[in-house]
């Protein structure tokens, strides 16, 4: 089954609108005729399917749903962490107490994949879903099970470490310049980038890639202790 459907609700567009935005864009394609492409009742010709991906910021590939995976398939796997009432689901709270999220899903909403539910597991979770087209559905969740484990273990880390006890001296200039939630924003801002990247790194390596930035942080975290210059 194509995407085109997950895409356009993505977007809140009727099927109208979307033909609309399309010709602004000089693409004819009527409501009528992306009903029926969604449907699967008729298959759109190769240039109608690089406007459509176009215009989502896909592939062609990922549009026809022949690469990558769903959101409905990475809400599934979520869903099925959370209700096994294991380490799983341990993880998966961690990683909302880290992020200061309390709201947890709700109970009816996890034997289905309704927006509702996958907007829940976006709006947390979004670092799954940006990087889905790097995902593979034959290990889909063992993929993912490894993902949350990672990041709920760096998002962790960070939160209990960040704060740390300046002690290098500074001049009354540098120090009314200091803004530690900045600071602190960017810190998290760069790991997430950080745990972004590690989908594109070779499985084998990383673990190695997370053990040596968690050195790196305490390696700071010690320097800055200390009150010695900015380690090497």
């Amino acid at each position: 089954m194509n995407r085109l459907k997950e895409l356009r609700e993505s977007k809140n567009l009727t099927f109208k609108e979307l033909s609309n935005e399309l010709k602004s864009r000089n693409v004819s394609i009527s409501p009528d005729s992306l009903s029926k492409y969604e449907r699967g009742a008729r298959n759109p010709k190769i240039d109608k399917w690089q406007a459509l991906a176009d215009f989502f910021g896909v592939s062609v590939p990922y549009l026809q749903g022949l690469t990558g995976v769903a959101d409905e398939d990475i809400a599934k796997c979520l869903n099925k962490m959370w209700l096994d009432g294991s380490g799983n689901k341990v993880w998966l709270r961690d990683y909302l107490t880290a992020s200061n999220i309390e709201d947890e899903p709700h109970p009816a909403g996890l034997n289905d994949v309704s927006k509702n539910t996958v907007d829940y597991w976006k709006n947390h979770f979004s670092f799954l879903f940006r990087g889905k087209d790097s995902l593979q559905k034959d290990i889909l969740e063992n993929e993912i099970k490894n993902i949350v484990k990672d990041t709920t273990r760096l998002t962790t880390f960070l939160k209990k470490n960040l704060n740390v006890n300046v002690e290098i001296p500074l001049s009354d200039i540098e120090k009314s310049n200091i803004n530690f939630d900045s600071a602190k924003s960017n810190v998290i801002a760069n790991t997430k980038t950080f745990v972004e990247e590690l989908y594109y790194v070779d499985n084998s390596k990383v673990n190695q890639a997370i053990d040596e930035e968690i050195e790196l942080l305490m390696n700071y975290k010690k320097h800055l202790n200390k009150g010695n210059d900015k380690p090497k």
